[in-house]
């Protein structure tokens, strides 16, 4: 698929005619337009912005195009720089610019999958495949018109150069202004900001370089004010459109000049830095910004996926503790069922029917307790007698255990202070502990279930105590996270649930195992109730 693509391009299909017209014009006249002071008799000027023009057709529009670069070159030599060679020779230098920068375009298009300059190290390839390239494509193409006789060997070397920093410029400008244009499905807004900087960056190009009085060595530094500024608001695209005015800029105002070839060496070298600072600038930015993008859709996606996990865990929670009233209550329907078949008292009937009331309100209570504390854990503090809460929530469960012939036992030390705590919340661990343990015992003979509270080092403790056996060994590491249960009906969701409900009481809730059994103890710091 990747091959496809290299060969096809990925710019949207427009007919290769009008592909190839445009590309014939705009590559003429980029050569007209930047042919000046250039080195004779071989016409190599100072910045040569085609190549990077041919290199962008060749990655947006595909491979097919390679012919087209031969014949661009064949009439820019011809119309623009009449070359004084003979037609072999012009043919051999135009498929030595056209096979190099063709072969240049399939290496980017590997290394740039995307043909977009998305990163720092694409940007670094970027840059030293075109350094390269440019520099053994520079060297052939001398090389040509120095063995047909055209050009002698002292000027090999200032003519190489030249080419190689030209072509460089010209394409480190052009290839990411178009790449970048091309493909960004959303355009950004340029505010004021952006375009008072422009206009910064025209005055101080005309002061640098329009004006004879000003040393453009000197206060060539001063157009990397408006170059950083453009390219921390832009990005890579205010990178790219700031050098491209830099390069047109010093295109236009040095032409009435005629500087000398140290003068022009410096000035390349000069933009060809400027231009190297500008894209690693501005791809930093962009880099950036879409990590920061990312980054932002992660969180979103993040607390989705949080208000999902809370809403799932609501449900489960609401499905784990509405049980237990429900049971309670239905226990009770059956009770009153049997009472008045056996013409039972009002007395009787209405005693029950008030316990029934009560399990719907608790069940109501802790609907709505649990919806808040999932929705913000937020917890409704009363001050409370914790040996209260644990009286009625054992008298609650004390049917079950004459009925399962359990023992139970109740030790509350006096001295436990009263708390500030969320009763339904407390209550609801208390009973769902109770109800393990109960769960354990079930079916064993001797059975007793121990609950008692004391008071110590700051500390409130509960503890509930069984002698069923104890929780298997391979399930304590993970005994209070969801899912773990050791029941066959069980979903695993009672612990973790009520050691949640604990911590958010700045308390803590532990297994600690016995010879014959299990103990969980419930702590809470003692703060004075107000």
């Amino acid at each position: 698929m990747q091959a496809n693509e290299r060969q096809s391009g990925i710019a949207k299909p427009l007919h290769p005619v009008v592909v190839s017209l445009l590309f014939l014009l705009f590559y003429v006249g980029l050569d007209g337009i930047s042919y000046w002071h250039p080195i004779a008799p071989v016409a190599i000027t100072p910045w040569n912005p085609p190549p990077g023009l041919s290199i962008c057709l060749l990655l947006l529009f595909g491979m097919r195009y390679t012919g087209l670069l031969l014949l661009a070159a064949l009439l820019a030599e011809w119309w623009v720089r009449d070359l004084p060679a003979s037609l072999p020779v012009l043919l051999l230098a135009s498929a030595t610019l056209a096979g190099g920068y063709a072969v240049t375009a399939h290496v980017l298009a590997r290394l740039l999958p995307e043909r977009q300059l998305l990163t720092s190290l694409q940007l670094t390839r970027f840059v030293s495949v075109v350094a390269l390239a440019s520099l053994l494509i520079g060297c052939t193409f001398v090389a040509v018109f120095h063995v047909a006789g055209v050009l002698s060997t002292e000027q090999i070397g200032e003519a190489v150069l030249q080419f190689w920093v030209g072509d460089v410029i010209g394409i480190l400008v052009v290839v990411p202004l178009i790449l970048s244009y091309w493909q960004r499905e959303e355009r950004s807004h340029w505010a004021l900001p952006d375009r008072l900087w422009l206009l910064i960056l025209l005055a101080l190009l005309w002061y640098v370089f329009a004006l004879e009085s000003t040393d453009e060595f000197r206060h060539f530094y001063l157009l990397f004010v408006p170059l950083i500024a453009l390219a921390l608001r832009q990005g890579l695209a205010g990178a790219t459109v700031a050098v491209a005015l830099t390069q047109v800029a010093l295109i236009v105002l040095m032409r009435p000049r005629d500087p000398s070839a140290e003068t022009i060496r410096g000035l390349q070298l000069l933009l060809m830095a400027y231009a190297v600072t500008g894209l690693y600038l501005g791809v930093a930015i962009s880099e950036r910004r879409r990590t920061q993008q990312l980054l932002l859709q992660q969180q979103l996606a993040l607390s989705r996926a949080n208000r999902m996990a809370a809403v799932s865990e609501l449900a489960s929670a609401l499905a784990h503790e509405l049980n237990q009233p429900l049971s309670a209550i239905a226990l009770y329907v059956r009770a009153c069922q049997r009472m008045l078949a056996d013409a039972a008292s009002v007395t009787e009937v209405d005693a029950v029917m008030n316990r029934i009331g009560a399990e719907v309100q608790r069940a109501g209570a802790v609907v709505h307790r649990l919806r808040e504390f999932f929705r913000s854990g937020g917890l409704t503090l009363t001050s409370q007698s914790v040996n209260d809460l644990i009286t009625r929530v054992v008298a609650a469960e004390r049917p079950r255990c004459q009925s399962l012939s359990i023992g139970l036992e109740l030790e509350l030390a006096a001295d436990v202070p009263n708390l500030l705590v969320d009763a339904i919340h407390l209550q609801t661990v208390i009973d769902n502990l109770l109800r393990n343990a109960l769960d354990a015992l079930s079916g064993r003979s001797g059975g007793v279930l121990r609950v008692t509270s004391r008071y110590e080092h700051g500390m409130v403790d509960i503890v509930v105590e069984d002698n069923a056996g104890g929780v298997p060994e391979l399930l304590r590491p993970h005994l209070f996270e969801t899912l773990t249960t050791s029941k066959p009906e069980g979903l695993g969701l009672g612990l973790a649930i009520s050691r949640q409900l604990i911590e958010a009481h700045g308390g803590q809730l532990r297994y600690e195992a016995l010879a014959q059994g299990s103990r969980f103890r419930i702590s809470l710091p003692a703060t004075p109730a107000v």
